[in-house]
């Protein structure tokens, strides 16, 4: 019991002689929860939220949520052509050489499928005057998987001369995949602009996309037009990787507060849309370069 009694007071010596909590280093967590509700304050007070989720249009208004496959089956016809020599360049870029058994079985597996699809590729929603487009694609992937599986081997820069004579049929099935998504976009867009009336002008939107994308996203340019927004960040945010809607609008709430406290501290809206430090990293930078 000595012992026990001894040990508590020994406890609470050590209590006693401890310095208090550092009050400044509270304030900062006490920050970050401040930061979260007020951040949960401006998504509430933004207005309507579209966001562009793959094929998917999300109308995001208080409480109601609405949804809508925007994409038109010929953008997915000319998707699926088009995928067929990326596939090929994927499996056999960095090949060259005799042939692995698997490699093998890949090619043959999708010639076999190719050769499936090829007589009814007529019926496929195909844009006006693009089916003969669609068979030169998929007539010559099938030629070079067929060479290749006959030799047993991938000849040297047999690859890359497939990839650039295919190069300028791929662009042009992009070109037309482009038009008819964004048509598809006008329409439904035009469609959620009636349907917000006086709402319209709060509207901000957010584009869930993958890292490669992000550079000129087919979205992201026909929003930044539509809004007159001059860049990404503002009322049109690109959310790269966050294939999960409440995060994507998370982002977005962040955005809407960072931008307040930009302009509030700086003049400058997108301040924070960069690191906090990023101005004295230049400075100092310029002032002592690396060597």
């Amino acid at each position: 019991m000595l012992l026990a009694l001894a040990a508590i007071l020994a406890v609470a010596g050590a209590r006693a002689d401890a310095p208090p909590p550092d009050a400044l280093a509270k304030t900062n967590a006490d920050f970050r929860v401040m930061y979260s509700d007020a951040k949960a304050r401006a998504l509430a007070s933004a207005g309507p939220v579209l966001l562009v989720e793959g094929d998917t249009l999300v109308l995001r208004d208080g409480a109601a949520r609405k949804a809508v496959k925007f994409l038109p089956p010929g953008y997915s016809a000319l998707k699926e052509v088009s995928h067929v020599p990326l596939a090929l360049f994927v499996l056999l870029n960095g090949a060259e050489g005799p042939l692995v058994d698997p490699t093998r079985k890949a090619l043959e597996g999708l010639v076999s499928e190719v050769k499936r699809a090829r007589p009814s590729l007529g019926a496929r929603p195909f844009p006006k005057g693009t089916l003969a487009r669609q068979e030169q694609v998929l007539d010559a992937s099938v030629a070079l998987a067929e060479r290749i599986i006959g030799r047993g081997a991938v000849a040297p820069g047999e690859v890359s001369g497939f990839a650039r004579r295919t190069g300028p049929l791929l662009e042009a099935n992009a070109e037309d995949a482009a038009a008819l998504e964004l048509q598809a976009l006008q329409k439904q867009v035009e469609a959620w602009r009636v349907k917000l009336g006086s709402a319209w002008p709060r509207l901000h939107v957010v584009v869930m996309g993958s890292h490669m994308a992000r550079t000129n996203e087919i979205s992201l340019q026909y929003f930044e037009r539509l809004l007159g927004e001059s860049d990404e960040g503002g009322r049109v945010v690109f959310a790269e990787g966050l294939w999960d809607e409440e995060k994507a609008l998370d982002l977005l709430a962040t955005h809407l507060l960072d931008g307040a406290a930009g302009e509030a501290f700086f003049g400058n809206a997108v301040r924070l849309h960069e690191d906090m430090l990023a101005e004295g990293a230049r400075k100092y930078l310029d002032a002592h370069p690396p060597r």
